[in-house]
């Protein structure tokens, strides 16, 4: 993908609110984390089938259990994520390719001057169709935090960048920003569309994200808290967040009248309802901290890495496990395949289940006992085994 941009579309979400979120991002660089990895083979995915399919379905593509250029074995899920956003931008293309004019960009590096020197990124795709005067905008992501359409600034970003590669200039083009999230459940389903003009972005949006991007670039950079700080890398080293985050909690801690008026109830629940965010993000921020200081091989007094094991899940294809079952007699398949566990019960071998199923272990951040604690805080940590 080459070199990231000091002011990169994919947190403009953060710096459009926090101009100070750059300098702390280029102190503390974030390293590739099992997130990362897997967004990345999860677009490798969706970059592979849509390119198959505008070639009737000839080239490679990444099938679960494959591994993808980073070494990250592709699971159910990924491929689910990565195949419904490229079925969503095939039909968006077929529909309109043969129209004749229309241009297309997958994984295609953009410049954004307009918004600062130093922005640029790599939109997941996007579709320029002149005989509809439409522009479409594609992000998929493959978290479970949800990620509002509607108004996004990274897309806003990109189409800032999209549209001066395309030379657009005819306020009445219609721009619409999708996302595909099939793993955050809303009522608007996993496909959710913002559809806005090339007029609206030039008067409104692109101003609003330049000022923010030369204010984060400038000496007057300052980090504000608010709801960006929940998908900030840098909170636990932020002063802001760490200010905020404990004159909230010291808020909720004064004791208050178990009856109160409905409008103190309401201000009440609303400081209640932010510091439990606030914290939710300082905690989540440390954790990650203390991951990675515990597996340098220092030790935080308190805390141990503990191993852990996700529930037992079908390693190989449907069809392979429902004709394994077939030999023992037994129907694995209901409406859905039943689980390892409940095929164990109806007869199937342990031994012929560890080569179909398996578990994906990990690390699990722990207290430790608090006899050990002890220890450590009176400098006893030497008889600590």
């Amino acid at each position: 993908m080459g070199q990231h941009s000091i002011l990169p579309p994919s947190s403009a979400h953060i710096w459009r609110y926090c101009s100070g979120w750059v300098q702390l991002a280029q102190d503390n660089p974030q390293g590739e984390t099992e997130d990362t990895l897997r967004g990345n083979a999860i677009h490798e995915i969706r970059h592979l089938l849509i390119d198959a399919g505008m070639h009737g379905g000839l080239g490679p593509v990444l099938r679960v259990g494959d591994v993808a250029t980073n070494g990250t074995v592709i699971n159910d899920e990924m491929f689910e994520c990565g195949e419904l956003a490229a079925q969503i931008f095939l039909k968006e293309w077929q529909a309109r390719i043969c129209g004749g004019g229309a241009k297309y960009g997958i994984e295609h590096q953009v410049q954004c001057p307009g918004i600062h020197p130093d922005n640029y990124g790599t939109p997941d795709g996007w579709l320029w169709a002149p005989n509809d005067n439409t522009l479409i905008i594609d992000d998929c992501k493959g978290g479970h935090v949800h990620v509002d359409a509607h108004e996004n600034w990274q897309e806003i970003d990109y189409s800032s960048g999209i549209v001066d590669y395309l030379g657009l200039t005819d306020p009445n083009i219609a721009v619409w920003m999708r996302l595909v999230q099939p793993f955050s459940y809303h009522s608007d389903g996993p496909v959710r569309t913002w559809k806005t003009t090339l007029g609206a972005l030039q008067r409104k949006y692109w101003p609003e994200l330049s000022v923010a991007a030369h204010e984060a670039m400038g000496p007057n950079a300052q980090c504000r808290t608010g709801h960006q700080c929940r998908r900030c890398h840098v909170r636990h080293v932020c002063t802001a967040a760490l200010q905020c985050g404990m004159e909230l909690y010291e808020t909720t801690m004064f004791p208050v009248q178990s009856k109160l008026p409905p409008p103190a109830l309401g201000l009440q629940m609303k400081i209640v309802d932010r510091a439990m965010e606030q914290l939710k993000a300082l905690k989540t921020g440390y954790e990650e901290q203390v991951k990675a200081t515990i597996k340098g091989g220092a030790r935080v007094p308190g805390w141990c890495l503990q191993p852990t094991a996700s529930r037992e899940k079908w390693q190989k294809s449907q069809q392979e496990v429902v004709l394994m079952g077939q030999l023992f007699d037994v129907d694995l398949k209901k409406d859905d395949l039943i689980t390892p566990n409940h095929a164990r019960k109806a007869g199937i071998p342990d031994d012929i289940l560890a080569v179909y199923s398996g578990r994906t272990t990990g690390l699990e951040l722990k207290p430790e006992s608090t006899d050990k604690v002890r220890m450590i805080f009176n400098k006893e940590h030497n008889n600590v085994d």
